[in-house]
């Protein structure tokens, strides 16, 4: 899941990156119309779907982390308080500082497991649990 969510953002981001100024230069009445985008007909319900499922998928991740207890509870609890922070302010409801906020705790916690990984799996401290054993 968090795979198609991360290439649906790309996709979000590719279209008002590179295509919607070439729009606004080209037919500035498209723009004036449907504004940046979040108005025209796939996107508009595809936006929020995938803020949505990056919360979702991410509080999965976290949770599971959390559960096998192989990275510690640092990094998981700070994702999991980082993706609903960020999700929340992207609601539309709360001020921008709280998008800017959640989303700098998420990527602390993203680094802070990154380096964790990186660490076990240099001293090898990462082993299968009964529950991952079995499902080889």
């Amino acid at each position: 899941m968090l795979s198609a969510v991360l290439f649906l953002i790309f996709g979000l981001n590719y279209y008002e990156t590179f295509i919607n100024p070439v729009v606004a230069r080209e037919a500035p009445q498209f723009v004036d119309t449907y504004g940046a985008g979040v108005t025209i007909g796939a996107v508009a319900w595809l936006f929020p779907a995938t803020g949505v499922l990056f919360v979702i998928g991410y509080s999965l991740f976290s949770v599971d982390l959390l559960r096998s207890k192989q990275l510690g509870l640092g990094a998981p609890t700070l994702m999991i308080v980082g993706v609903v922070v960020f999700g929340a302010g992207l609601s539309g409801l709360l001020p921008m500082f709280v998008v800017q906020t959640g989303s700098i705790l998420f990527g602390v916690a993203t680094a802070w497991l990154g380096y964790q990984l990186m660490r076990a799996a240099s001293n090898d401290k990462l082993q299968p649990t009964a529950q991952n054993a079995r499902s080889r």
